[in-house]
């Protein structure tokens, strides 16, 4: 059997984003970068979260 070791992303669908990162932002996590809104309204962003390989 092979160990998990690393994750390298993961998505989150949330309801207020700019509560979201306010919250990540608030706990010390480094928000690297935000897109959109897409044409569908969607936005997304990227959270470091933990040392980057």
């Amino acid at each position: 059997m092979v160990g998990l070791t690393t994750i390298d992303h993961a998505g989150l669908k949330v309801s207020d984003p700019d509560r979201t990162l306010d919250f990540y932002r608030r706990r010390g996590l480094t928000v690297l970068r935000t897109a959109g809104p897409n044409a569908d309204g969607f936005r997304s962003a990227v959270v470091q979260v933990g040392a980057r390989s």
